[in-house]
């Protein structure tokens, strides 16, 4: 690691695998989707709610996201386990046949509180600690591609970092045993 280049002393928190688990058991189809979609993507939660089922392209399992925290727009690829949310989430706003799920965007939550409201409810119900969305997003998606073997330049660029300091400071430090249990 570059000397200019400072570790963070507190290290990130990632929810485990069974954290996932029991949350999926009692998360909505909505707030589901939304976690699966930061997990994979790295899109902070702000990012997540502006996105409209425009910028979705289904088919060439893509989404634009508009204007990311460094200001610039970026598409990130969605995987099969994002496509699956997705079209779960889709079916149950079908069947809910409710108006307010037609807003066009692709997750109803109106704004970042009730997100957190949801998340906190649904891990009280599981019976699970709360990790912030930032914890299940960003982080989760960071020590997933270093699990994976990626670099911390690779990292920057699939997780639209716009500098190599970020990923560096924050995860630089992990250590193997750390990012084998993500």
């Amino acid at each position: 690691l570059a000397p200019h280049l400072r570790l963070r002393r507190k290290p990130v928190t990632v929810p485990p695998d069974k954290w996932w688990e029991a949350v999926q058991g009692e998360a909505s189809p909505n707030l589901w989707a939304l976690l699966v979609f930061m997990a994979n993507t790295a899109t902070r939660v702000s990012e997540a709610l502006r996105l409209t089922w425009d910028d979705v392209d289904l088919k060439r399992q893509e989404a634009t996201l508009g204007r990311a925290k460094n200001g610039k727009p970026r598409i990130v690829t969605l995987n099969a386990a994002v496509m699956e949310a997705l079209k779960a989430k889709k079916e149950w706003e079908a069947l809910k046949g409710n108006k307010r799920f037609r807003t066009g965007q692709v997750f109803n939550f109106g704004n970042r509180t009730n997100v957190y409201r949801s998340l906190k409810d649904a891990c009280k119900r599981a019976g699970v600690d709360y990790y912030p969305t930032h914890s299940a997003g960003r982080h989760t998606f960071a020590k997933r591609g270093l699990a994976k073997g990626w670099s911390l330049k690779l990292l920057q660029l699939a997780g639209g970092w716009s500098d190599i300091k970020m990923p560096a400071e924050n995860y630089g430090h992990m250590e193997q045993s750390e990012v084998r249990a993500a």
